[in-house]
């Protein structure tokens, strides 16, 4: 048996729990499950592993990896651990993904969550709902059900081709895990039915979460929206796009005064602010990736976020601070900043040009120095979609959400190249190019024989 073999095996299952004990995220929640747990059989044990913050809040970072917001300097590519993350930062097209760790990279951390989630969803219909625990039983189902649709969007974003309705039933998607039994071997749905199962993870979730979570470190109805909000918006529904993004702001509307914040201050935006509706991150090193010159030059002098978001080492070292985790990690979580500009985009898609300069203006007055911004006005509707998406990629820089919008705009013929600049040698990812959709781990193709995406 080849070396990672059986990890590999292990994670096609995905994962059985048998033996593992749970750390949950005591520091934000009052949670804390048993060392000597084997398998979670309690409503709290259930929640406990819902609590599991260092996976439960994860996400993935291969399509930031890909994307455009920033680029490595010779040295650090070279630095860079992992031959396939080295690899798939120029996009090469017969990289072979035998070194990608399974176990701890984006395929297994998205399917570990996957796991856990089916662990509750089969688990807490054996435990009686009551009216002393009905909130509870509510929350653990209903985070389950959010968290497993999370996680599959995020892999069909990454490993499946942009959704089209008129071909997604015949698409290749991704495999989706219904349950725990690792001797159930794993196949490729369509991308359609696994779209179909995220929306529904999440309209079961919105039946089941409360308006506002405990903290933002578990998932709410808000959340469940903004969520939905993402999903919509990959498929380019943007009618059902604007109207859950509608239904997050009508239950969280908070934008920060830039203006308050201090610009000077190593990471200047709070950790669990009144913006945020839930909080994930990504296994990522934001020192060593630069922001794109260009972007960082598109910044106006009085718009604050040049300041707050940005460390100017030189005129061509910029290093991002801007994370909403107050910290070196990046922040791919949601936020109202990101719905307004959902919201804002889907009103300009829909030719309701003055919603969309409403939520657009409201938006950019809390980002510029005080009493230096002059709301964007036309009546072209073109000209304030085009707006919309810039400032869209100007708030959401280091997100996580510019791989999706790529692919998206480019579907609607924005024809988008992107290109990165190693050892003295250009490559290009142009637009229709198969590696927008990226190779599935071969180990995984070969233990399952599923069908390898095509180059």
């Amino acid at each position: 048996m080849r070396k990672g073999t059986y990890r590999y095996r292990y994670f096609i299952g995905l994962l059985t729990l048998t033996g593992v004990s749970f750390s949950s995220c005591s520091d934000y929640l009052d949670a804390k499950p048993s060392d000597s747990m084997i398998l979670p059989n309690g409503l709290e044990q259930l929640q406990a592993l819902m609590d599991m913050n260092q996976w439960m809040n994860q996400s993935t970072i291969l399509g930031l990896w890909q994307s455009d917001d920033y680029y490595l300097t010779d040295a650090n590519w070279v630095n860079t651990y992992g031959e396939w993350k080295k690899q798939t930062y120029y996009w090469k097209s017969d990289v072979e993904l035998y070194d990608m760790d399974a176990y701890n990279g984006d395929w297994g951390i998205a399917y570990r969550l996957v796991n856990y989630a089916n662990t509750v969803l089969e688990n807490i219909d054996g435990i009686a709902r009551t009216p002393s625990n009905q909130d509870a039983w509510d929350n653990v189902k209903g985070t389950a059900h959010f968290q497993r649709a999370r996680a599959l969007f995020e892999v069909v974003s990454i490993w499946a081709k942009p959704y089209h309705a008129e071909t997604a039933a015949t698409d290749l998607g991704v495999p989706i895990r219904m349950g725990t039994d690792f001797n159930e071997l794993s196949t490729r749905a369509s991308l359609k039915e696994v779209y179909d199962q995220v929306l529904a993870d999440l309209q079961e979730a919105l039946l089941l979460l409360p308006d506002y979570a405990a903290h933002v470190m578990r998932p709410s109805k808000a959340a469940t929206y903004g969520m939905l909000a993402r999903v919509y918006l990959a498929m380019r529904d943007y009618p059902a796009a604007r109207d859950v993004a509608d239904k997050a702001l009508a239950l969280n509307r908070e934008l920060m005064d830039y203006n308050l914040l201090d610009s000077t201050a190593n990471y200047p935006l709070p950790a669990f602010n009144s913006e945020m509706l839930f909080y994930a991150n990504p296994i990522a090193s934001p020192s060593v990736m630069y922001l794109d010159t260009l972007l960082y030059i598109s910044y106006d002098g009085d718009d604050m976020r040049k300041k707050l978001y940005f460390n100017k080492i030189d005129v061509f070292t910029i290093q991002f601070k801007g994370s909403y985790s107050n910290g070196p990690a990046l922040f791919t979580g949601l936020a109202t900043d990101e719905l307004y500009l959902t919201r804002a985009e889907c009103a300009a898609r829909t030719n309701d040009v003055q919603a969309a300069l409403t939520d657009l203006n409201h938006l950019l007055k809390t980002r510029w120095r005080t009493g230096t911004y002059s709301p964007f006005s036309s009546n072209d509707g073109q000209a304030v979609l085009d707006k919309i998406l810039e400032e869209r990629r100007k708030e959401l820089v280091f997100r996580g959400t510019q791989w999706n919008d790529l692919r998206r705009l480019n579907e609607e013929g924005r024809n988008i190249t992107l290109r990165r600049f190693l050892n003295g040698q250009e490559y290009t990812l142009p637009p229709g190019d198969l590696r927008w959709t990226l190779l599935l781990p071969q180990d995984v193709v070969e233990i399952t024989g599923m069908e390898q995406n095509p180059r």
